[in-house]
Parts: C-alpha cells; sequence; structure tokens
C-alpha cells in the first residue's frame, strides 16, 4: 500500500511537473523533452550548444549534425523513479552523397549536408487515479514520445565555416487509463499529437575580419553556437478547450579546444613533446527562457589515448545553475571491427531535490571517416575547380590540429592573396614561417626600425634553431644564410659563425656575412682576410645586393680597428672608384649605412684615415668633398659641423689638433658602426 503511495505522489508531481529538472520549470508542456541526452552533453554539465558535433547535434543544436566525423547511431535507456523510464535513440548520415548531379538532391544530400533521426520516449506505468476527495478510481499510464527529424548545411567561406540546421519534430502524449471522475480535469486530454521545430546555428572563424588580430594557431579552436528550441512551438491541447504551447528556449554557446602544448613555451620542447596533441576542450553556454533567471552551463572534457592501445579515455565534468548542478562523465573509446568503433559513455548528476541520476549510453561509428584525410583527397583531385579545393583546404583547417595541417597552410599561400601567408605560416610555424619573419626583419632593418627588426629575427632563429638541429631535416644553403643572418641582426654573431661554417658552397653573401660576424665578434684579423678574399675573387655580376661594395667598406674598417691605415686607404680608394650607384633596398646593412649611399661614408672614412697617416691636406680635402659633394647625406653634415676646426688647424699647421680630432671623429665612426650594436 505504501509502495503504491509514494507512486501517486511520484506521478501527481510528474504531471505538474513533468520531467523537468530544477524548480524553475515547473509546469511546462513538453517538459520530457528537457531531460537531455548525450553522454558527452550531460557529463559536460549540458554546455553543449556549440560543441554538439555527434548524434545528440539533433536535440542541442542541429547545425552541429554536419560536423561529425562519420555515420553515428547512440542510444539511452534508464530507469529513472520507481515505474518510470526514459529512452533515447539516435543516428546521424554527414555528408550522405559524395557528388549527386541533381541539384536539390546536391543541397540536401549532399557533401556538405547531413541528416538525423532520433526518438526521445518517457514512460510511466502502473500510476492511481484518485478523485478530488481521495478516493481511488484506477491505475493509468503515461507516455510522452518525439520523434525527430534533423537537416544541416555547411557553407564554407574564407571568414570562416557557417553550419545551419533544423530540427523537425512530431511529439506525442498518451494517458492510459484516465478517467474524467478522477482530478485530471486541469491536466491534458488523454491522447494528444503536434508539431514543432528547432533551428541552430554554429560558426568557426577563420579569417572573419573581428578575428583576425587573433593567430590562427589560438583562433581555429573556438566554435561559436546559437540555438532556438521550439523555434516553431509545439501545443498540447488542455481538457475544457485551449493549448499550452512549448516553452521557447533560446541558447548561446562558445566552445575552445585549449591545445595544451600550443600555449606552452618553445623552450620546453621534452614537455611539448610529451603533451604531443593533449587538449581539453572547455564549454560555455547561456540559456534565456521565459519566466526563468538566466541559465549559465560551463563543461570541460579531456580525451586521452592508452599507450599502445587504439582505446581512447574520456573524463567529463561540468556545472550549473538551472539542473543538476554538478556533473561526472566517463567515456570508453574502442575498435568494434575493423571498419567501426564502439563508445560507452556515463553521466552522473547530483540532483537538488530528487536523488541524482546516473545514465549510460551506447554510441556505434562506423563509415566513411570525414577527417583531414578526406578533405586532402578532395583538394588533390584534379577534376575540382579552384573555389572546391579552396574550401576542401579551409575544411582542413577547421580540424586544427591534424597531420594535413602544413599541407593546407602551404596550398593556401599559394592559391590565395599573399596577404594571408603570414597567418598560415604562424600557424604551421617551422620554416615556412621562420623564413617569413627573416623577410619582416629585413625590411624592418631597411627602414632603420633597429628594436622591431631583431624582435623579428629572433623569433625567426627560434623557428630555424630546432630544423637546424634535426639531421633529419637539414636546411638549405639559402636557409642557412638566412638563419645565420637573423643571429646577426639579434646580436649573435658567434652562433652566426659557426651557422656559416656549415655552409659549404662558397658565395659572396657567404663570405661577406663571415666577415661580418668575425668583425662583429673582434677578431677583425680574419675578418679582413676574409673581405678581401671576397672582393678580390668575387665578380661585380654575382653582386646582387651591393655586397661587394659592403664588402670593401668592411675591409676598410676591419683594416682602420687593426691600424692599418695605408691598406684601408687603399680599399677606401677602390671602393669610390667603382661605386656611384645608390645601394639596393634589400642590401644586407652591416655595417647599418643610414641611407642609401655609401660614398659619403667612404669618403669620410677615407679622410680621417689620411689625415691619422699623415697626409694631412689631402685627407682635409677628402673630408671637405663630403660636405660639398653631399650635403644631405649623413657625414656630409658632419663634415658641414667640423669644417671650421678643421680649416682653422690646416691654416695653422696645428698637425697634433688636426689628428686629434679626426682619431676623436674615427672613433665616433666606429662606435656608431660597430656591429653588433652596444
Amino acid at each position: 500500500m505504501m509502495n503504491r503511495l509514494i507512486k501517486t505522489v511520484i506521478c501527481l508531481t510528474l504531471l505538474t511537473a513533468p520531467w523537468l529538472l530544477a524548480q524553475e520549470d515547473a509546469g511546462q508542456a513538453g517538459a520530457f523533452l528537457n531531460y537531455g541526452i548525450g553522454g558527452r552533453a550531460l557529463g559536460m554539465g549540458r554546455a553543449f550548444t556549440a560543441v554538439a558535433d555527434d548524434a545528440s547535434a539533433l536535440y542541442w543544436n542541429p547545425a552541429g549534425l554536419v560536423g561529425s566525423k562519420r555515420f553515428e547511431m547512440s542510444s539511452m535507456y534508464t530507469n529513472l523513479y520507481y515505474d518510470s523510464q526514459f529512452a533515447h535513440m539516435g543516428l546521424v548520415l554527414p555528408r550522405p552523397l559524395n557528388a549527386p548531379k541533381n541539384p536539390v538532391l546536391n543541397f540536401l544530400l549532399g557533401p556538405s549536408s547531413a541528416i538525423g533521426l532520433g526518438w526521445v520516449g518517457l514512460s510511466m506505468i502502473d500510476f492511481e487515479q484518485r478523485s478530488a476527495y481521495g478516493n481511488y478510481v484506477s491505475d493509468f499510464d503515461m507516455q510522452e514520445n518525439a520523434l525527430l527529424f534533423g537537416w544541416a548545411r555547411e557553407l564554407v567561406h574564407d571568414w570562416g565555416i557557417l553550419r545551419m540546421g533544423t530540427t523537425v519534430k512530431w511529439a506525442s502524449q498518451h494517458f492510459g487509463g484516465v478517467t474524467a471522475e478522477g482530478s485530471m480535469g486541469s491536466a491534458n486530454v488523454d491522447r494528444d499529437q503536434t508539431v514543432g521545430a528547432d533551428i541552430g546555428l554554429t560558426f568557426q572563424p577563420i579569417h572573419a575580419p573581428l578575428f583576425r588580430i587573433v593567430s590562427l594557431q589560438y583562433l581555429l579552436p573556438l566554435r561559436l553556437g546559437f540555438s532556438v528550441r521550439n523555434a516553431i512551438q509545439p501545443k498540447w491541447r488542455i481538457q475544457g478547450g485551449g493549448e499550452q504551447a512549448f516553452t521557447r528556449l533560446y541558447r548561446a554557446g562558445l566552445s575552445y579546444r585549449l591545445i595544451l602544448k600550443d600555449w606552452l613555451p618553445d623552450s620546453w620542447l621534452e614537455l611539448r613533446d610529451w603533451l604531443n596533441d593533449c587538449n581539453v576542450l572547455l564549454a560555455y553556454d547561456w540559456e534565456w527562457r521565459d519566466g526563468m533567471r538566466l541559465g549559465r552551463f560551463f563543461g570541460m572534457e579531456t580525451r586521452t589515448a592508452l599507450p599502445g592501445t587504439e582505446i581512447a579515455v574520456s573524463a567529463r565534468w561540468g556545472v550549473n545553475n538551472r539542473t543538476e548542478g554538478a556533473s561526472l562523465g566517463l567515456g570508453l573509446d574502442m575498435p568494434f571491427t575493423a571498419s567501426a568503433r564502439v563508445r560507452i559513455d556515463y553521466a552522473y548528476g547530483f540532483h537538488p531535490y530528487l536523488k541524482a541520476d546516473s545514465r549510460f549510453f551506447l554510441t556505434l561509428n562506423a563509415g566513411r571517416i570525414f577527417d583531414a584525410s578526406h578533405f586532402r583527397k578532395k583538394a588533390d583531385a584534379p577534376e575540382r575547380s579552384l573555389k572546391e579545393k579552396r574550401k576542401a583546404l579551409y575544411r582542413i583547417l577547421a580540424d586544427y590540429p591534424n597531420d594535413e595541417i602544413g599541407y593546407a597552410a602551404q596550398r593556401l599561400i599559394a592559391l590565395e592573396d599573399s596577404s594571408r601567408a603570414p597567418r598560415y605560416y604562424d600557424l604551421t610555424g617551422g620554416l615556412g614561417w621562420a623564413e617569413w619573419l627573416f623577410r619582416e626583419s629585413k625590411e624592418l632593418l631597411a627602414t632603420n626600425r633597429m628594436g622591431e627588426a631583431q624582435k623579428k629575427a629572433s623569433e625567426a632563429a627560434k623557428e630555424y634553431r630546432p630544423l637546424y638541429m634535426d639531421d633529419a631535416r637539414k636546411l638549405q644553403d639559402r636557409e642557412l644564410l638566412h638563419y645565420g643572418e637573423a643571429l646577426l641582426i639579434t646580436g649573435e654573431p658567434e652562433e652566426a659563425l659557426a651557422v656559416f661554417s656549415t655552409i659549404l658552397e662558397a658565395s659572396l653573401q657567404r663570405d661577406y656575412l663571415i666577415g661580418v660576424a668575425q668583425k662583429g665578434i673582434g677578431h677583425f684579423e680574419e675578418a679582413s682576410e676574409t673581405f678581401a678574399s671576397a672582393v678580390r675573387h668575387l665578380r661585380d655580376d654575382a653582386d646582387p645586393q651591393g655586397m661587394v661594395t659592403l664588402a670593401f667598406m668592411n675591409w676598410a674598417v676591419s683594416l682602420v680597428a687593426l691600424e692599418q691605415y695605408q691598406p684601408a686607404i687603399t680599399a677606401l680608394t677602390r671602393l669610390l672608384q667603382r661605386e656611384t650607384r645608390p645601394l639596393p633596398i634589400d642590401y644586407p646593412r652591416y655595417p647599418m649605412i643610414e641611407d642609401e649611399y655609401i660614398v659619403d661614408d667612404a669618403l669620410y672614412l677615407l679622410g680621417l684615415c689620411q689625415v691619422i697617416n699623415g697626409d694631412a691636406e689631402e685627407g682635409v680635402d677628402s673630408i671637405l668633398m663630403t660636405e660639398r659633394y653631399y650635403p644631405g647625406l649623413t657625414h656630409g653634415r658632419l663634415a658641414a659641423q667640423e669644417m671650421q676646426h678643421l680649416l682653422r688647424y690646416q691654416e695653422t699647421d696645428d698637425q697634433e689638433s688636426l689628428k686629434s680630432l679626426c682619431m676623436a671623429l674615427l672613433q665616433d665612426y666606429l662606435a656608431d658602426h660597430q656591429w653588433p650594436l652596444p
């Protein structure tokens, strides 16, 4: 008798608050559809609007159906309170047809679409119906069912991947054995059915304007979602006339897959390698319903492959302010056959009013896998249009991280506007990114933005370093030159010299940069020999960047540092005899030449060396020629500043003062032009 009484109390509770999990939901029609499905979603505290990418997307956000990687069928059956059962079955079929020729069929079932089917049912049996006076009338059963049909489509653009979908649902309700004599006058009619629909969107940004400031490496794991449950509201008929509409529910959410190694410093190589592609999925949802406070849902999921096996274990946790409070979840994903996998999920929720909710789920995955390799085949297919290939490459990016990311980035760099190349290089890192950073540093250096140039060069060197150390991926001579030059820019001449020494093929650029590195560490004798060799043995037609001219200049400076003024005068004279052209904008500026000409530097330095070497008259003439011929250039202006002193010392034949002044000017020149900078 007591057992039947308890059942009756529970039944009356369910009829006035049909299976909603929070006190604020009481009395709403269609409440059994708010109970929740999917082991992942429930384990993550129902924060699933932006995540939905499996069969449960039919329930949480139909747009996610097309994000499923392969055919999936899931099921759940649970005994709830006493003789109450709640069950679900669902399946999703992503991209059913490869390339149907019929445009309508292609739109509905083609490679950018997906369909889903599902059923949700709640049943209770053997409950007592009593009259308003408490008298027993009869036993009755209650059943509520919903059939769900979903469709989703994916739109791929350089801004990002937009997915949109809808779920059409047919719901039915039946009270078996209820009579008009009982206390059910305010309840629904004994049998009813209704139709409604949900809609949903997800968006994964790639080059959308508001998101371009964020590196692709950190942007691609982000996904945004929005859904409206009961956008077309189903309605139950009520005894005595009238209708009760299912509550319209709005949800917005975001998810972020935290790739752990991407957030660690480059110097933590061992930890980064150990983490490999380990990640944590984070999700947050907001929910709005009429007459209820704002719902907030947070969840997280980790997935780890067991070493040496094809088995993966997932752990989940979530919390929200609407339903069961905290929730926990576990998942075990393992091979079932050669072409199928099975996943067992468990979700446990803590309920504030009823006993805790414990549910098991069984999911089967089979068929073609729509992963990065699948889309690479599409991108490589010669019959595909350029537009189709780019879409396939964007889908590969959307699945970051995967083994095809580098391939997709390189293809997109070749197929798209080069302005986007830095975003792709930044995403993949490695040689492409190193080369791009190096070019950026050279452009900054050419405009005398030294601090910014050194920062870019330092980033480039970090990318080159592991490639340089990895014997399996030897850098080519050109790349070694760039790596060493990046080290020069950052002020690491010893490391640069070690890199240059590994280059086997002789070239003007190699010898010139070796000389710069030697001069940078104070090995002036070796540097002078290297520069002399460069200008002696290499022809002018092999000089695309003014390096012969610069080699002459550096040769002279090295000789000056060795106090070999006569050889320095010879080198500078040869430079002035051969060079009347401005230097190219992309020449390697070591030492820094403040403008595009080098002749004012050479003539000014020549004059100082001549005075110090004992030829005062010719030396003063050279310095004054610098002011006369190049008044707007750096050393022409310096010569003008010292003109009065030079002429006075010359007129008074004050050789000591003249030599002391030129020695001081020479030391200033060397200090300003030393490399690396202090």
